[in-house]
Formats: structure tokens, C-alpha cells, sequence
């Protein structure tokens, strides 16, 4: 029996972030929750976005994992944060704005503002306590560059993890090495006390690759790549269709006929 859903937002709950969870996909978390089912977000965004995608109902967000795994809430209770190596990022930044690859997107600990560090603001970069930070991400001009530029940020710098959280944009997010959406939704199932096999995981991108395999009841979009389509073990339809709102109601109806 499922008893917690997780799933990524952009590309899959959300077609259009700009306009965040339609009434419609609200209305069918709620039937979820009702019958019983815990629902949560599993991101690579910080949470500080999250009220506005969620139009300010905490209780759609207040458990999940968030900034690609490193944060974990359960019922607005932080469950655990891995955060970055401060030197390996210093360094990290300090390179891809002398090569001219990038600038480095700090997202701060205290869920503010997002800021970047290009060459001119290096001496800035070296100032911050950069162990404290557990989302950052890199910017590039385009799509076509991003697997050769990944692969030699992957060779200088093993301390991190550099995935593409999104198929449409020319953006890397940075893990700690070893972190990911997999784990993090690993960690949050084992600490609200669920199997592997009581979760149900809904993914699009690349960045969705090991979460919808860390997890026997996965569940991509037709949206999605075709990496993700060939791990997950169900497709659905189209997320601007709201096919993850169609899914939920039906796991809620069957989840009131067998209580």
C-alpha cells in the first residue's frame, strides 16, 4: 500500500511555474491527504520558492525534500541538511569565472535572495562562510555546451555532483558529492518510517534519473526524457494535462475503497 507521494515539481506537478500548482492538482493533494496518503514536493528548488508555487498553503509543502536532497522537512520540521564543502565551492567559483564558463548562484542558508559571484566579485566570494550554503547552481549560454563544460567540472572538482534539474535550460545545480534527490527522498521515507515500496516518486528531467530508480513504484512524464522513461516503471500523460493531479486521484479513491 502507498502511504507517502513524492514528486518534482517543474515539468511534472507544474507545467508552468510562472503560474505554480493549478487549483486543480491543489484540490487532488488534498484528496490524497485526506484518505490518508502523505504528499510532499521533491525539488531542486530552495524553499524559499515554495510559497509562491504553492500560493502560501503551507500544508501542500510542509514535508519534503528540497535543493536536490541536501534538505529535508517533515509536517514544517527541518529533517536533515547536508551542506556544502566551503573550500572545494570557493574554489569552484573562483574557476568558472576565470575561465569565463559561468558565474557561481549562491541561494543564501537563511532561504533569502539568490546572489552571483562573476570575476568582479570574487573578493566578496572569499568573505562568506561557504560550509553554511546547501544550494547553489551555474547558469550558461546554452544548451549544446553543458556536457562538455559538465564533464570537466565533474574531473577537477569530485568534491561535488553536477546534475541538469531541468531539460529546457542551459543550468547546472551543484550537490555535495554523494547528495542527491535519491537519497534525500530515501532519508525522509526511512525517517517518516515508510519502505521503499509504500512510496510512489513521479519525475521529468535527468536530475530524476536515480530518484525514480531508488524506488520500485516510479512513474515518469511523456514529457520527460528518455533516460527517465526507461528507469521509471509507469508513464504517464503530459504535466501541462495535470497528469500527476489525475494520478492522485486515483491512488486517493483506491485508498478509500481498501480502508
Amino acid at each position: 500500500m502507498i502511504k507517502l507521494v513524492l514528486t518534482d515539481l517543474d515539468g511534472t506537478l507544474i507545467p508552468d511555474a510562472q503560474e505554480g500548482v493549478s487549483p486543480n492538482t491543489e484540490a487532488a493533494i488534498r484528496e490524497l491527504k485526506a484518505a490518508g496518503i502523505a504528499f510532499g514536493p521533491c525539488t531542486g528548488r530552495p524553499v524559499n520558492m515554495l510559497p509562491d508555487l504553492f500560493h502560501n498553503q503551507l500544508d501542500l509543502y510542509a514535508t519534503g525534500v528540497y535543493e536536490n536532497g541536501t534538505l529535508g522537512f517533515i509536517d514544517g520540521v527541518e529533517a536533515f541538511r547536508h551542506t556544502y564543502p566551503g573550500e572545494a565551492l570557493n574554489r569552484l567559483g573562483h574557476f568558472v569565472a576565470e575561465q569565463g564558463f559561468s558565474e557561481l548562484t549562491l541561494f543564501d542558508p537563511l532561504h533569502g535572495p539568490s546572489e552571483r559571484y562573476g570575476k568582479e566579485r570574487l573578493e566578496e566570494l572569499d568573505q562568506l562562510d561557504l560550509s553554511a550554503y546547501s544550494k547553489a547552481n551555474l547558469h550558461f549560454d546554452s544548451l549544446e555546451e553543458l556536457p562538455g563544460i559538465a564533464e570537466v567540472l565533474r574531473a577537477r572538482f569530485p568534491e561535488f555532483d553536477f546534475v541538469m534539474p531541468v531539460t529546457d535550460q542551459a543550468l547546472l545545480d551543484i550537490l555535495p558529492h554523494g547528495i542527491s534527490k535519491a537519497n534525500g527522498a530515501l532519508e525522509l521515507a526511512r525517517r517518516m518510517g515508510f519502505a521503499p515500496e509504500e512510496v510512489l516518486v513521479f519525475g521529468d528531467s535527468d536530475n530524476d534519473f536515480e530518484f525514480l530508480g531508488a524506488f520500485p513504484h516510479s512513474v515518469a512524464m511523456a514529457n520527460g526524457s528518455e533516460k527517465v522513461k526507461a528507469t521509471a516503471r509507469y508513464t504517464i500523460g503530459q504535466s501541462k494535462d495535470y497528469a500527476v493531479a489525475a494520478a492522485l486521484r486515483e491512488l486517493a479513491a483506491y485508498a478509500r475503497k481498501e480502508s
